[in-house]
This record gives C-alpha cells, sequence and structure tokens, in this order.
C-alpha cells in the first residue's frame, strides 16, 4: 500500500478530511468542518509541496517517523483522542438507537427473527429508561478520564516477552455501571431494573469482560511500536463495534448502520510500514518526547550554576561539599581480590583499581588519560589551570561526537535491518492477508466522504 492511500484511508476512518485539496487537513463534525490542528498548528499531509515549503505554523502528518527510544508524539496523542472520540461516538449513537427500539413497542414490527433475541435481552426497555439512558447518562459523558465511555492508554511493553508498546482499553462509565455504587456520574439509578438494564445494554455494545480484554495488544513492531500498538487496538475494538452494527443492521436501519460501520481497509497497511516510513524523512511533531529522567533536568541546571562560579567560590564549594558517596562509577575503587572470579584464583593481588568501566570506556574510546591530548593541553596553560584539582577526571564528551552520525551515513538512508511486526503467522491470515477479511469491508466512499454520525451525540 502506497503512504498516500494509507493516510487517506486511517484519516478518513477518524473523519479527518482533506478539505482544501492540498493536503491541509479538517476534521468534520457533521455537516461541518474545522481545521485540524495541534497546539495551534495545521496538521498537513506530506505532500511533495508541503515537504518543499516549510511552515512554521504547520505539522507534517507522518507518525510512521516515531522514535523509538523516546516517547509519545504530539501527532500520536491527537490521532489517539481521535481515535477515543470516533470510537464514543460510535458507540453513543449505537446505544441510544437499540435502546430507543427497544422501547418503542411500534418499531418491534419492522424487526426480523435475528433481532427478537436482542429484545428479548432488553425486555425491561423502557421510556424512563431510555429517557434516563438518553438526557442523564449519556450526556454526562466526557474527556475527563472518570467520565469517559472509552479510555485508551499507551505503555512501555515488558522486554521479556519482546512487547516494546502495549495499548490499553479502559471503560470508567461501564465499570462504574457494574459496581454497588447507587448512582452512575452524579446521577442516581431510578430503579433497581433500569440499572441491570443499561448493564445489559452496555456490554451488548461495549462486550463483555472477556471480550473488552481482548481489545488491548503489545506491539512488537520496531518501526513505529507506539503507532502500531494504537492502531491495532484500535481495529480490535472497531471490529467488534462492526460486527454488533452487522449483526443488528435490520434494528438500526441498513444507511444507519452503513453510517457508523468503520472503514477498516486501511489495516493491510501495517504489514508494510517500514516500506511507507522510508518515503518520507522525518517530521517535526512525529518523532516523541525525549525521556528525562526525574530529578535530571534540576541536576543539570546545579551543574551548570556551580561552574559560572568564580573560581575560588567553587573551589570552596566543592571542598565544603565533598563526600565518597557521591564518587563518579568510574572514579571508585575497590581491591582487586574482591572483584576475581574462579579464573583469576591464581593471579597476584593488585592495586586498587577502577570499579567498572573507566571514565573513557564511559565515553566508548578506551583510550588511557595520560594519553589524551586534551589532558596536556590542560597542563602546557598552567596558568588558567591553577588551583583545580588534577586528579579530576577530564572531560570527553566532546570527543569522536560525530562518530555516530558517520555509521548512520554509510548506512545509507533507509537500509537497516529487518523489520518484525510482532504478529505470527496465523494472525496475518486473520487480519491482513491477501484472502482477508478485511477486503469485504472496504469502504466505497471516497477519501473525505466519513460518516454523518457525528451530530447524533
Amino acid at each position: 500500500m502506497e503512504l498516500h492511500d494509507f493516510n487517506a484511508r486511517l484519516l478518513n476512518s477518524l473523519n479527518i478530511i482533506d478539505e482544501t485539496g492540498e493536503g491541509h487537513l479538517s476534521r468534520r463534525l457533521g455537516d461541518s468542518y474545522t481545521p485540524f490542528t495541534i497546539g495551534g498548528k495545521r496538521v498537513v499531509l506530506p505532500t511533495s509541496q508541503n515537504l518543499r515549503e516549510v511552515d512554521k505554523n504547520t505539522i507534517v502528518f507522518h507518525p510512521l517517523s516515531e522514535n523509538i527510544t523516546r516517547g509519545e508524539s504530539d501527532v500520536l496523542k491527537a490521532m489517539r483522542d481521535s481515535i477515543m472520540y470516533e470510537l464514543t461516538m460510535r458507540s453513543v449513537s449505537v446505544m441510544l438507537e437499540l435502546a430507543r427500539v427497544a422501547a418503542t413497542p411500534s418499531e418491534h414490527k419492522r424487526l426480523d427473527p435475528s433481532s427478537s433475541k436482542y429484545l428479548k435481552d432488553l425486555q425491561d426497555m423502557d421510556e424512563k429508561t431510555y429517557l434516563f439512558l438518553k438526557d442523564k447518562v449519556l450526556m454526562r459523558v466526557g474527556p475527563e478520564p472518570e467520565k469517559r465511555l472509552i479510555s485508551i492508554s499507551l505503555r512501555k511493553g515488558d522486554k521479556r516477552d519482546g512487547v516494546l508498546r502495549r495499548v490499553q482499553f479502559k471503560f470508567p462509565v461501564l465499570e462504574v455501571l457494574l459496581s454497588d455504587e447507587p448512582s452512575i456520574l452524579g446521577v442516581k439509578y431510578p430503579s433497581q431494573k433500569a440499572r441491570n438494564t443499561l448493564r445489559t445494554l452496555f456490554q451488548i455494545v461495549l462486550g463483555d469482560e472477556e471480550t473488552r480484554a481482548g481489545f488491548d495488544y503489545g506491539s512488537k513492531n520496531h518501526t513505529a511500536p507506539y503507532l502500531h500498538a494504537l492502531l491495532m487496538g484500535y481495529s480490535n475494538l472497531a471490529e467488534h463495534l462492526n460486527r454488533v452494527i452487522a449483526t443488528h443492521k435490520k434494528l438500526l436501519t441498513p444507511e444507519l448502520a452503513n453510517d457508523l460501520t468503520t472503514d477498516l481497509s486501511w489495516f493491510e497497511g501495517l504489514e508494510e510500514m517500514a516500506e511507507m516510513r522510508r518515503v518520507v524523512p522525518p517530521q517535526e511533531g512525529n518523532q516523541g518526547s525525549i525521556i528525562v529522567q526525574e530529578g535530571t533536568g534540576e541536576q543539570v541546571t546545579e551543574k551548570v550554576a556551580t561552574r559560572l562560579m568564580p573560581a575560588d567560590r567553587r573551589h570552596k564549594l566543592q571542598e565544603a561539599t565533598a563526600d565518597d558517596s557521591d564518587t563518579p562509577p568510574w572514579e571508585e575503587t575497590v581491591v582487586e581480590d574482591d572483584r576475581r572470579d574462579s579464573r583469576r584464583d591464581t593471579a597476584p593481588a593488585q592495586a586498587a583499581k577502577p570499579r567498572g568501566k573507566s571514565l573513557d570506556e564511559y565515553l566508548g574510546r578506551g583510550r588511557e588519560p595520560e594519553h589524551d591530548p586534551f589532558a596536556r593541553r590542560g597542563r602546557e596553560r598552567g596558568s588558567r589551570f591553577e588551583g583545580r584539582d588534577e586528579r579530576r577526571p577530564v572531560d570527553r564528551r566532546e570527543v569522536d561526537r560525530f562518530s555516530r552520525d558517520r555509521r548512520d551515513d554509510d548506512r545509507g538512508f533507509g537500509r537497516g535491518r529487518n523489520i518484525d511486526l510482532g504478529r505470527d503467522r496465523d494472525d496475518r491470515d486473520i487480519r491482513g492477508g491477501r484472502d482477508s477479511r478485511w477486503d469485504s469491508r472496504r469502504d466505497d466512499r471516497g477519501f473525505g466522504q466519513g460518516h454523518r454520525h457525528g451530530s447524533r451525540f
């Protein structure tokens, strides 16, 4: 699948379209459009013109350029929010329509035998319960974590099983509904019968406990693990909703059922993520946030402030705060006898030796300090370094700082190790094979002609 085709299908399933025809994305809400922005910047497709004319007020949509060493990117967060919104809107629309028909006896005549079973499950659904669901419960569903109908989170995986990133689903409103709480979202239930009826309805639409647990997914993909996990979880829940809609198509009416069905034709493109990633260079806003350990920023700031002090004050501060417990790992010493293994039992004992790696080994060079040209340069300029402790290790962080870039250039853009999507052969046959069942679910609507259910909620 081509990158532009993958982007078009994926975004169209989220009601995000190219309204202008120039790659400027907009969100479709009912019959209206609003610009799709992230942090006040317009999101645009990676067209030749948008890549050639860099605009600081735009973000190029290319989540496949995710950096595996970083956290979630701004584009990925926006996609996660869009997926939560669309899945919530579809679920709300299905719930309301199923409840309305069940609470309206005159509607029962048009139903087929397969819908009769549904009516038996919701035989206690009456007008009062329907209005409580519509005006009290679903009207209070919102973006706040405790008010979400569907909540999606992304986490790091467990390296022991090879999972790099994991997507997890939660259903806060349903969890309250299944508990013994006397109220939901701050509103008391009209009766115990109404609560039991709503429990049944919610689990028909969102799935029972086992089904809901199956929406989670752990990705082993090395190209864009966050994106891969998110899209796999999205397809799992969307597929379930599509089945519910197909089962009750007669009850929902074919037109509404077709409008609420999620287009999953983009799914087959997940097999070609590595190839599609290479088409466009990494884009700002798509690579992810840099992960900084807690407290690291304050420590770095303190070190910089110390270096900017006058020499006399800096040395006095160092002498006053000297502590063996703060000694860097490359300066700590132990007796060699404590480090010897069985192969060195016969070796003569040596003097104190640096524990672990030396400073040079930490910097990846491995040269002895006495051969360090920077150290000799410092000794030659004695007037500038008077008063400094000569035992302090020389900062070697700038040595060979371009070696990593040279290695990347030698590999060439787009060449690297093979990509493992983390999915076995059976899974591919089920979800993404050539004779895949997804082919029968292609949405014949053109790009930009998403469903119009957004105004229903």
